[in-house]
């Protein structure tokens, strides 16, 4: 895990388009949907070493085995249009030295798309993660690609990370 150098996560996305909170309208605050990165111990959800798209489910996940969660971005309050996000973690932010801290080999890590309330909708279109380790720094990176769906506290995909 210490051979960990940036995580970027690019998602397009954007707020269910309506809101009474007009004073909020086209920027980021009383946004509430949004996107979270967890660091989690593998389970029996996991048969797929690489990719696996979880199937959509009402309620709050399971999180019993869930190490660290992170808030990723929010959407700009009542979007009517998808927007693209762009967030990284480089060596020495302290987000990825949280990560480093708790991922031990057969972790999986996995990015939610959120929704606080019944009426609020996440619209998903893409999510990818890059996990860039000092093996491939400066010559080519692994890319694994998103899947594609929507919902309230939606698993989006999630990947094991190995030492």
């Amino acid at each position: 895990v210490t051979r960990l150098r940036r995580i970027v996560f690019r998602v397009r996305s954007q707020d269910q388009g309506f809101s009474w909170d007009r004073q909020n309208h086209g920027t980021f605050a009383g946004s509430w949907t949004w996107f979270e990165a967890i660091v989690r111990k593998s389970d029996e959800r996991d048969r797929n070493p690489r990719i696996t798209l979880m199937e959509h489910h009402r309620g709050p996940p399971n999180d019993d085995h869930v190490k660290k969660r992170f808030e990723l971005q929010r959407n700009r309050h009542a979007g009517t249009q998808l927007e693209d996000y762009e967030i990284v973690f480089d060596e020495g932010d302290a987000r990825m030295t949280e990560i480093k801290d708790v991922l031990t080999e057969g972790d999986v890590f996995e990015v939610r798309a959120c929704a606080a309330f019944p009426a609020w909708e996440n619209r998903v279109d893409h999510a990818e993660v890059e996990v860039w380790s000092l093996d491939n720094l400066g010559r080519s990176n692994e890319v694994w690609p998103g899947a594609r769906g929507r919902g309230a506290d939606e698993p989006i995909n999630h990947h094991h990370l190995d030492q």
